[in-house]
């Protein structure tokens, strides 16, 4: 539990320079101000993110010296990508990191059965989730696409083609978390310095 939150809020902390390259488009005005909104409306996230570790113990030093995990960095910067060359591409995969409208995330379901006694957690991570739940985020990509009018079949391919990138990296990084975290009896962290194990 604790590695899954490390990574996502490595992820959540480089939102900005994962969109910055979609916000330099000239896109049409009520899709540029929806982008804009977005921004407006995810920036800070890390701070429940953060949150969210230290109330499951890892020490926040340790988030400050933590590197991602290799293919959590590879998400990022393929995300990053996506916005500069493929913007279509990108506000379709938009559901990969903030899920689909109407369907409960699984692997949050499990989470919440693991952590049921933590009332840090709880209290933590539901703010998170109610202030995700009120800016509609799930629903991104739909209200993205309310604003296009017409994608020639090309564009839809390549934006098919990535979506599915960004689905099988998500998942393959997830793998790498259980990899990486499952194992540990005591909490290690990827840095600079090698892996740093919690005292």
């Amino acid at each position: 539990m604790q590695g899954l939150f490390i990574e996502q809020y490595h992820v959540t902390q480089r939102f900005v320079e994962i969109i910055a390259p979609l916000m330099t488009k000239r896109l049409r005005s009520p899709l540029k101000q929806r982008v804009y909104r977005y921004f407006q409306e995810e920036l800070g996230h890390e701070v429940y993110e953060r949150a969210t570790c230290e109330a499951l113990g890892v020490p926040p030093a340790w988030l400050d010296q933590a590197l991602p995990l290799p293919l959590f960095q590879a998400y990022v910067d393929a995300f990053t990508v996506l916005g500069r060359y493929d913007p279509i591409g990108y506000l379709s995969s938009i559901m990969v990191t903030e899920g689909m409208l109407g369907v409960d995330n699984p692997v949050h379901e499990r989470l919440e059965s693991l952590v049921e006694f933590r009332a840090d957690y709880q209290r933590v991570a539901k703010r998170h989730d109610d202030l995700n739940l009120e800016l509609n985020h799930a629903a991104l990509s739909r209200l993205f696409f309310r604003e296009i009018s017409a994608l020639s079949p090309r564009t839809q391919q390549r934006a098919e083609a990535n979506l599915a990138y960004l689905l099988e990296l998500n998942l393959r990084a997830m793998d790498q978390v259980a990899d990486f975290y499952g194992p540990q009896a005591q909490l290690a962290v990827c840095s600079l310095d090698g892996y740093a194990v919690a005292g």
